[in-house]
């Protein structure tokens, strides 16, 4: 069943005691075949074919496998889990005034623990520690190398980060130590921003791109030199929203949903959809991306943890009453855990717990001030415990 107590803490207990210590994480009951185990050693069909069927039927069957639905239905099945907010982090920008007071257009969690923060009215971005402490700014306003003028993205990937100007329209990358190593160009994709990067150097963008007059899709693999290796995924409907909500799974898949269907869809970058995960649930009624704007749950964020469970943030909106208005949150918002190998649906929770979306990690972040006025940016974790 779904529970909050409406102070924070998703479960029963009140948030003080969420931020203890943590029994072990809950998994579900057993364990079935994954898609990896039935899946061909091509990512298509299954392994069940005979090997010595004629190329028609394998190409079947591969796309038989390719377009089946695993569908998510019913309540949690682990009784005993509960979804807990715990705070990651409190930001402050004593040292770097007026960095946390301005708007965000990106907050990432690095694999260290540190925060990378590109504030909207700010050219370049910003460190924080794990302690919460802005400790340095990175490169300087302009054109240059090294330089920016709005940070829209920033990934952390094996090999470094990569950083993103939606401005200049370009890449820059960084070592581990932040320190600038090159730029590099961007190709004409609308509406773009990277979602995930590879150690390889090639990283996936999320925007409308269309190869030799194709379908326009949502995803697009590209190159250190800029080139659009393929571009993958959905097609995107021509008065549709062109973002799509995507993750990296650990495997190195991508997995891809939409604001208004609880649908998941997994992609190799070869091109390749490898399986359909739909969520059966009354409360999120599927829309088509046009009617966005109506009332209703939308998907905000998916991400997918490090033990493979899958975590599905929603909020609630109701329509404006004036056309071509945005929508207004209700304040009311739904988390889900997903296990997407054994199609099941963990843990879930209802609260009020909006904010905005950390990439690296199921993070939100709070802003608000104290009773003095001095800004604070809260980043809040979310994790399973058992009762």
């Amino acid at each position: 069943m779904y529970g909050v107590d409406g102070t924070g803490l998703i479960g029963e207990q009140a948030q003080d005691k969420a931020e203890g210590k943590l029994d072990a994480p809950c998994r579900p009951p057993a364990k079935r075949r994954s898609w990896r185990d039935r899946r061909a050693p091509n990512g298509g069909g299954v392994n069940t074919v005979a090997a010595s069927c004629l190329m028609f039927l394998c190409l079947v069957a591969q796309v038989s496998a390719q377009e089946s639905v695993q569908v998510i239905e019913g309540e949690p099945e682990c009784v005993a889990c509960r979804i807990e907010r715990y705070l990651v982090a409190e930001l402050n920008d004593s040292a770097f005034p007026g960095v946390i007071r301005i708007a965000r257009t990106a907050v990432t969690v690095t694999t260290d623990g540190r925060f990378l923060l590109g504030p909207a009215d700010l050219p370049n971005p910003h460190v924080a520690n794990a302690r919460g402490e802005i400790v340095a700014a990175i490169g300087r306003g302009g054109e240059g190398p090294g330089e920016y003028r709005l940070v829209t993205a920033a990934l952390d990937y094996g090999g470094g980060f990569l950083i993103y100007d939606g401005r200049l329209r370009r890449v820059t990358r960084l070592n581990r130590a932040l320190e600038f190593q090159r730029v590099e160009a961007f190709p004409p994709i609308g509406g773009a921003r990277p979602v995930i990067a590879y150690d390889n150097g090639n990283y996936v963008v999320n925007g409308t791109y269309s190869l030799s007059g194709a379908a326009s899709k949502a995803l697009h693999l590209v190159s250190p030199d800029g080139k659009v290796l393929r571009s993958f995924g959905p097609e995107l409907s021509r008065n549709g929203a062109a973002i799509r909500l995507v993750a990296r799974s650990r495997d190195g898949t991508v997995l891809v949903a939409r604001y208004t269907d609880y649908r998941i869809e997994r992609w190799d970058t070869a091109g390749r959809l490898l399986r359909v995960y739909k969520r059966d649930a009354s409360w999120f009624p599927t829309r088509a991306e046009e009617d966005i704007e109506q009332d209703g749950y939308l998907i905000t964020a998916i991400h997918e943890d490090r033990d493979g469970m899958l975590w599905v943030h929603m909020a609630d909106y109701d329509a404006h009453p004036n056309p071509g208005v945005a929508r207004m949150p209700t304040g009311k918002s739904i988390i889900e855990v997903l296990d997407l190998e054994n199609a099941r649906l963990v843990a879930a929770a209802r609260g009020d717990f909006v904010g905005g979306d950390v990439v690296g990690a199921p993070y939100q972040w709070h802003y608000y001030e104290t009773t003095t006025g001095e800004p604070r940016l809260r980043i809040w974790g979310f994790r399973l415990g058992r009762d």
